[in-house]
């Protein structure tokens, strides 16, 4: 009985493993039927070096989050898994457009968020 526990709670923790502390890539958004690409921007300038993601999404331990900007900084936020979904709430800008319930698509280095109106395209980057 106490091994099915620990099975359990190892099972229930294998997305969140998967998903956290990794380099995860956020390619492009599709709001509504439209594609936008992030691009983070901290004080005046913005530097874009090719082949390098500067679109970061990363779930942290603690349920942290941090999502790139849309020419903005960097977003801030929260997360909690269940049953194969993630929540973001708590966001400290963007809060209509991300806040939500998410299914999680993952397949090998490819992550996909699909909310009701929004989708995330990830990618694995070393």
């Amino acid at each position: 009985m106490l091994f099915l526990g620990y099975k359990a709670i190892k099972e229930g923790a294998s997305v969140e493993a998967k998903l956290m502390n990794r380099k995860w890539c956020l390619e492009y958004v599709v709001y509504r039927g439209i594609e936008y690409i992030p691009n983070t921007v901290s004080g005046k300038y913005s530097l874009t070096i090719l082949g390098k993601c500067n679109s970061k999404l990363k779930l942290k331990e603690e349920g942290v989050i941090e999502l790139p900007g849309f020419e903005s900084r960097a977003i801030q936020g929260n997360w909690e898994i269940k049953n194969d979904s993630i929540t973001i709430y708590n966001t400290d800008t963007m809060s209509q457009i991300l806040e939500g319930m998410y299914a999680i698509e993952l397949d090998r280095n490819r992550l996909t968020l699909q909310s009701d109106s929004i989708q995330m395209f990830c990618s694995l980057r070393d």
